[in-house]
């Protein structure tokens, strides 16, 4: 492991590279040490050391160093004069003395204990196993006070090439929407921490979105449901594991307007937020705050945009760091995008659903899932459905909006959700279909939903119309594993 003071540790997506060059330097000071032992570090270092590089006065320089010459360390940093010293890490068992690590920590010159002048570390960079009880370890040591002023940011997070988005987290102190797309499922506060063990391990996904529709209790004050907050467990093991985590949460979703109509449970579920933020501020790990799931009904057309402003500034006043994401009104869909103004934060990213057409996704007949044999029969993608012609064009088409939105604006854009009754018939292609519109866009993904509505449970048999069944690894999951597979996600024992 190669290591130093004030600990910064990054972990996995969306668009829109940011040039170096146009960040602010005033957090790094002008001289830049990178130190690194193993081939993963060395690269990395080495990339980071060139992207500093490239920033206006700033000299940066790369050492190829472990913990054994730690004590050449001092003599390095007083040759260079740095003021800032990035280590790279690898968490492999037995490669890492963190007795040791933390005795050379505390050894260090007594300049580097401050916030101006620290040292970061970065890691794991392995693509082996790392084993839990070692990255607990790792965690524990980069909040111990004898190691200095320490942060701690998992690089696991950030996909192949996550040089450019730790200097951005170096420079901003934010916690940003990584570069590379985000590929990853919906769960629920039921899934449990062995799916999603499972998940991460076999699939290889690198972001989660917790859904939930009813975060508040029905009646005044409003207050959080005690089981959804002790749900949240799923969400602090999902951000163990080394994933993004989106909080996707709504409250009176099927009395939306109603909502928007009552300022008492408007006011509570910002208080709601406010505590959410409170419990994640300080939490390493790519937590997400989705501002609400799917705003509706016509109240949301009008309204929503100021109150997601309200939400926002409400967060903000608590948790600078971590990313923000909005979705339209018009149930997340890419069509209710007229309808909704950017909030102003530089760290938000925006989302919309995408069922299109629902009477095929959902086979509707007045009522989800309510087509009958003969109807389900009728309705195949490619071809005519709910009134037009359905096939690749007609997908990107109804994504339109979302597409020209962001553009306009020049803000990230994901996709928080879709799917389709794995029954349908062509359900295959269509979930094809729109995996190809989105990854040919450069946009990430959350498909709905991983092991939890039966209708879209895409590891039970297509082809059984109506039916839970035994699951197995189906075509839709064989699909999805090769699209994770251009991941880089946690590595689990």
């Amino acid at each position: 492991m190669r290591i130093g003071l004030g600990v910064l540790l990054l972990i996995g997506t969306c668009v829109g590279a940011e040039s170096p060059q146009t960040l602010a330097l005033s957090p790094l000071g002008q001289n830049v040490l990178v130190i690194g032992q193993s081939a993963a570090a060395q690269g990395f270092g080495k990339e980071m050391t060139a992207l500093l590089s490239e920033l206006a006065a700033t000299r940066a320089v790369f050492r190829r160093m472990g913990l054994g010459e730690f004590s050449g360390l001092r003599d390095i940093l007083a040759f260079e004069k740095s003021t800032y010293v990035i280590v790279v890490a690898d968490l492999e068992s037995g490669k890492s003395d963190f007795a040791s690590l933390r005795a050379d920590l505390s050894r260090l010159p007594s300049k580097f204990q401050d916030k101006n002048a620290a040292c970061v570390l970065v890691g794991p960079m392995s693509a082996r196993a790392v084993d839990k009880p070692r990255l607990d370890e790792f965690y524990r040591l980069a909040s111990d006070q004898q190691t200095g002023n320490c942060r701690l940011i998992d690089s696991r997070r950030y996909g192949r090439a996550p040089a450019q988005d730790i200097l951005r987290e170096l420079l901003r102190g934010e916690l940003r929407w990584p570069v590379n797309p985000l590929r990853g499922a919906n769960i629920v506060i039921s899934t449990t921490p062995e799916d999603l063990k499972y998940f991460v391990k076999n699939w290889r996904g690198n972001v989660v979105r917790l859904n939930h529709n009813e975060v508040l209790r029905r009646e005044a004050p409003y207050d959080i449901d005690p089981v959804f907050l002790k749900g949240l467990s799923i969400v602090d093991r999902a951000l163990e594991l080394g994933l993004f985590v989106v909080i996707g949460t709504a409250t009176a979703w099927e009395e939306n307007e109603l909502f928007f109509k009552s300022p008492e449970r408007r006011a509570a579920f910002k208080k709601y937020l406010e505590t959410l933020a409170e419990k994640y501020k300080d939490h390493p790990g790519g937590v997400v705050y989705d501002l609400m799931n799917e705003p509706h009904d016509d109240a949301a057309n009008t309204q929503w945009s100021g109150y997601a402003r309200e939400l926002t500034a409400a967060i903000r006043k608590i948790d600078s760091r971590h990313t923000i994401m909005v979705e339209p009104p018009g149930w997340g869909s890419a069509d209710g995008f007229p309808f909704l103004e950017p909030t102003g934060d530089a760290n938000t990213v925006y989302s919309f659903h995408f069922y299109n057409p629902h009477d095929y996704t959902h086979q509707r007949n007045n009522g989800t899932l309510k087509a009958t044999r003969e109807i389900w029969r009728q309705r195949v993608y490619p071809g005519f459905i709910q009134g037009q012609e359905w096939n690749p064009e007609t997908i990107v088409k109804t994504m339109q909006p979302a597409l020209d939105w962001s553009k306009k604006h020049g803000v990230a854009l994901w996709c928080g959700e879709f799917g389709t009754a794995r029954w349908g018939l062509g359900a295959y292609q269509w979930f094809s279909d729109v995996i190809d519109a989105l990854e040919s866009r450069g946009i990430g993904w959350a498909y709905y939903s991983y092991r939890e509505w039966y209708a879209m449970d895409i590891e039970m048999d297509p082809k059984a119309w109506m039916e839970k069944t035994p699951r197995s690894e189906t075509e839709f999951v064989k699909l999805l594993k090769k699209q994770y597979s251009r991941n880089v996600s946690p590595n689990v024992n």
